[in-house]
């Protein structure tokens, strides 16, 4: 029987739950693996509800049995709180049969937080059993007291026209009084307010502070709250003749986020308008920040310019760090010439309760490892693995007794002694797990690690695995053989699994599935569930057993026999009636990016999916240096994959573009998945490729047929695709290849289909990127049932010439994988760079580089100063000319990258020519060239930076904008 988790109980609490627990634990712990509980079992072992609201109701079934009980005696329930009901308290005993008793709990009377309370089995000859019953409340959404308003103010007070179909986002302020103090602040009641608007035939409010133009017009807007009303403010509703606003991303509606925590949403913001978009954006909380390319600085104010057609990213930052648990609401609106929008963000902030650390004491051989869990309970009553999280870190009281592999929670014996374990996660610090180190038999020339594997809980149509490491010591050879406990039985003919380990180390792979999802009713009246279990020793050896089983927990003896000794080994496990795990899913797996350009950047997504029924938690982190991903060892080569996500189930397969001509198929394939699937007998695939080894990425299926493996011209193999499930497998089909072009050919062979996920290519000089050139947003998320995207922000600008590859690790309590980064990097083409200087005539500031002459009468009176900053060579990418125009009556220059659509002859200005090439985006190195314009004497003036500002305002000057990046 496995120990439960105890989420959310102080250490007291703990105490008395395993207390009552030992009795029950300490029997079903028997080396025969055989259950001889002397008081209840019961499924589940703690009744865990979750969050519910104020008011609402859950309820769950929990199943008990006394396998000593006599038939037709009477057992009784009870509940310590009145919140907790029972549909029936009392019955008799029938033999092997377990009883239900739904559990009903009640928040009515309770406040928000987390609640304990306990169902106590009592019966004639039997232990008292208590089992748990956790429930947390949810707390109430917060809300801000407004108090009493004095008086509504809209925003902006003078807006600019509206085009039919775009919409204007505007806020109510109002002046709020605190009848209690006294005070008066002013507070943001867009959401509270009601919004008029006095000709909706022209513009009509969609929500509180969204309007939406209609048709051409005027409409005047007011905010009412409280009763009292805002001044009206007029907005004209004119035929578009201007940019347009359009913006695309994700949804900001969060969902749950840890505190502390921080989450990262990719937007575009693109002009399908005319002319420049000028745009601005603010928050309504400090929780939220924006930043736009690769600036660091938050946009206080307002972005670069966007010409017609093109875009710009935004990075909205959610910071969690500092704020309570419960509900938060914000917003990021951006208002531009072309219209505004409005990105809603909303989360649920939980708090970290404790951390719970399992087992508690643990006796390990020298040299053998054993994983500890520590599990982190939260304020709304969820849980999540945090053995190897990033944030967290173990205290070892005794290094020189074992210590743990990097980050991971595998602990590693070195020498005999004892050592105390603590997890610290965000402050929060574990109780402590003993473990005590023991020599190992010096004539033991065979060991096994761990002693025990958990497999943790499984339900209906769900698999846990799980594995057994083992070591040889001296030089001779050692012949094993396994027996496992006598409720298994082998498959028909099958003799135990057995080898002879000549490998200094090795694995033996343990499989559980459970295949049915409704239990099969035995004669005698109780129900089991059909389980499978399949050993895997390499090599092509395994053995497969099935068992019947009824809900509950279960520890089986694995006896491994060598020479004249043998080591008892154990599998612990748990059947549920229910789905539980959640599991975790990527895809792809794989990403081929092809070649990319230095001065773009690219954001490739990963879909995190969620196949189970619970809350799946991830993390994604970069490998970097790291060889090792927990205790797995991370791939290596070049993977094509052959994942096309523009194939449609049942349609004719072609390879994606990243795969080039390398692949060619024969027959009609079609896509399954998004991967190529055989579908007639001659259907056949090709991949040319160089390298000096090569794999195939294949995915398995009870039905599955088979393919013959040619390579240049000669016979390989034949792979059999047929397996238990639907599972992806790897098959190395050759090594210690020469050197020169190869060409793989698979064939069909047997009847039955067969996908193909993509080749591993070993051999092919591969570089691994340093620096910032890659982010993953977001890092963090939770999951049931809708898929969570990861973005990958790669700058591949500053990298060298070259074949890249990196590995994304996801951690998850459902699950670990690997996503597969792959790029190039071609030589850059030199860029010549053109210095601009600063001539200076009072006010007037004009901008010169070698690009443009100027005639000596449109120079005279102005002084030549130092270098004021670089612009770039004709052809550049990601550049373009920028034009400088004089308007000689006011003395003043304008430049613009757009001599058409900011033709300036209509108002006296004079067109010049171009002084250089300008970034529209940011690039390496580049920095922004800022405008400021003077409505009153009608003349502008550009610079690299801000710290001009307030002096420039005191003259008249008004911020407008940014003309692009420069050097």
């Amino acid at each position: 029987m496995i120990l439960p988790r105890i989420p959310s109980m102080s250490a007291s609490s703990v105490l008395v739950l395993l207390v009552l627990l030992i009795p029950a634990l300490s029997t079903a712990r028997s080396d025969e693996g055989i259950r001889t509980e002397a008081s209840f079992i019961t499924t589940p072992g703690i009744l865990d509800f979750g969050t519910i609201g104020t008011g609402e109701t859950a309820s769950l079934p929990l199943y008990f049995h006394y396998p000593q009980g006599v038939e037709g005696s009477p057992w009784r329930l009870e509940t310590s709180s009145s919140w907790v009901v029972l549909d029936r308290t009392g019955g008799q005993f029938v033999t092997s049969t377990p009883h239900r008793v739904t559990v009903t709990v009640n928040s009515g009377n309770l406040d928000p937080g987390t609640h304990r309370a306990h169902v106590v089995i009592t019966g004639e000859g039997a232990e008292s059993r208590a089992v748990p019953v956790l429930l947390h409340v949810e707390y109430k959404p917060r809300t801000t007291g407004t108090g009493v308003v004095r008086y509504l103010t809209i925003e902006p007070p003078r807006p600019e026209p509206l085009a039919p179909g775009l919409s204007r986002v505007f806020r109510a302020s109002g002046q709020v009084g605190d009848d209690r103090t006294g005070d008066d602040r002013t507070v943001d009641v867009t959401g509270q307010a009601r919004w008029i608007s006095d000709n909706t035939s022209v513009a009509e409010f969609l929500e509180p502070g969204v309007l939406q133009a209609r048709a051409k017009g005027v409409a005047r807007l007011t905010a009412e709250k409280d009763g009292v009303r805002s001044e009206s403010i007029p907005v004209r509703v004119d035929e578009p003749a201007g940019p347009i606003i359009a913006l695309s991303g994700p949804d900001a509606a969060l969902g749950r986020v840890e505190a502390n925590a921080s989450r990262e949403l990719q937007y575009v913001i693109t002009n399908t308008g005319a002319g420049a978009l000028a745009w601005r954006a603010s928050v309504t909380v400090p929780w939220i920040r924006a930043v736009t390319g690769d600036d660091r600085i938050p946009l206080s104010a307002a972005g670069s310019a966007i010409p017609s057609g093109e875009g710009r990213s935004l990075t909205v930052r959610v910071n969690a760090r500092g704020l309570e648990a419960g509900e938060y609401e914000g917003a990021l609106v951006i208002r531009s010439n072309g219209g505004d929008r409005v990105i809603e963000v909303t989360m649920t902030v939980v708090t970290l309760v404790e951390v719970v650390l399992t087992p508690l004491k643990i006796t390990l051989p020298e040299d053998q490892s054993r994983r500890l869990m520590a599990t982190a309970v939260w304020s709304d009553g969820a849980r999540s693995d945090v053995s190897s999280s990033r944030w967290g870190y173990w205290i070892n009281s005794n290094p020189s007794a074992g210590s743990f592999q990097g980050r991971s929670s595998l602990f590693m014996a070195q020498s005999p002694g004892w050592t105390e374990i603590k997890r610290i996660e965000s402050g929060k610090e574990s109780a402590s797990a003993a473990i005590e180190v023991t020599p190992v038999d010096p004539r033991a020339r065979l060991r096994v690690a761990p002693h025990l594997v958990d497999l943790g809980t499984i339900g209906p149509g769900e698999t846990t695995t799980g594995r057994f490491d083992l070591r040889r010591s001296g030089s001779d050879a050692v012949a094993w053989k396994l027996d496992l406990a006598d409720e298994w039985e082998a498959g028909y003919g099958q003799e135990p699994l057995n080898g002879v380990m000549t490998e200094a180390t090795g694995t033996l792979k343990i499989t559980l599935r459970l295949l049915d999802e409704t239990p099969v009713e035995t004669p005698d009246g109780s129900e089991l569930f059909d389980l499978e279990l399949v050993i895997e020793a390499g090599a092509g050896q395994s053995a497969l057993y099935h068992r019947g089983l009824p809900a509950g927990s279960c520890r089986d003896r694995v006896v491994f026999h060598f020479d004249d000794q043998h080591r008892t080994l154990f599998l612990a496990y748990k059947v549920s009636t229910e789905t539980s795990r959640p599991v975790l899913r990527l895809e792809p797996r794989v990403l081929n990016l092809g070649v990319l350009e230095p001065e773009r950047t690219y954001m490739p997504r990963v879909s995190v999916r969620n196949e189970g029924k619970s809350m799946l938690s991830w993390s994604a982190d970069v490998q970097g240096r790291r060889v090792y991903f927990h205790d797995m060892r991370l791939p290596g080569g070049v993977f094509m994959s052959l994942y096309n996500e523009k194939a449609g189930d049942d349609q004719f397969y072609n390879p994606p573009e990243q795969a080039g001509n390398p692949v060619r198929i024969t027959g009609w394939w079609r896509g399954r998945g998004g991967y190529p699937e055989r579908f007639s007998r001659r259907d056949s695939l090709t991949y040319s490729f160089e390298g000096t080894g090569v794999a195939v990425g294949v995915f398995t299926s009870p039905d599955a047929g088979s393919f013959q493996v040619n390579l240049n011209g000669a016979y390989l193999a034949e792979i059999d695709c047929t397996g238990p499930a639907d599972e992806r497998r790897e098959v190395m089909l050759a090594g210690n290849l020469g050197t020169g072009p190869q060409v793989l050919t698979l064939t069909a062979a047997r009847e039955g289909p067969f996908r193909i996920e993509g080749f591993r290519v070993y051999g092919t000089a591969v570089k691994k990127a340093a620096g910032n050139w890659i982010r993953v947003s977001p890092a963090r998320g939770t999951t049931r049932t809708s898929p969570d995207y990861v973005s990958l922000i790669i700058n591949p600008a500053g990298l060298d010439a070259g074949l890249y590859r990196e590995n994304i690790l996801f951690d998850s309590d459902g699950g670990r994988g690997v996503v597969e980064l792959f790029f190039e990097v071609k030589e850059a083409r030199t860029t010549a760079l053109m210095p601009v200087y600063l001539y200076r005539q009072g006010e007037d500031h004009l901008y010169l580089s070698e690009a443009l002459t100027l005639s000596d009468e449109v120079l005279r009176g102005y002084h030549r100063e130092d270098r004021a900053f670089t612009l770039f060579s004709p052809g550049t990418p990601g550049t373009t000319e920028l034009y400088a125009w004089h308007d000689p009556r006011r003395n003043t220059w304008f430049y613009t990258t757009d001599k058409e659509r900011d033709s300036r002859e209509a108002t006296g200005h004079i067109f010049h020519g171009s002084i250089g090439n300008i970034a529209l985006v940011p690039i390496r190195e580049t920095r922004e060239l800022y405008r400021f314009y003077n409505p009153e004497t009608r003349r502008y003036l550009y610079t690299t930076t801000l710290s001009e500002e307030s002096g420039q305002r005191r003259k008249g000057y008004r911020y407008d904008g940014i003309a692009g990046y420069v050097r």
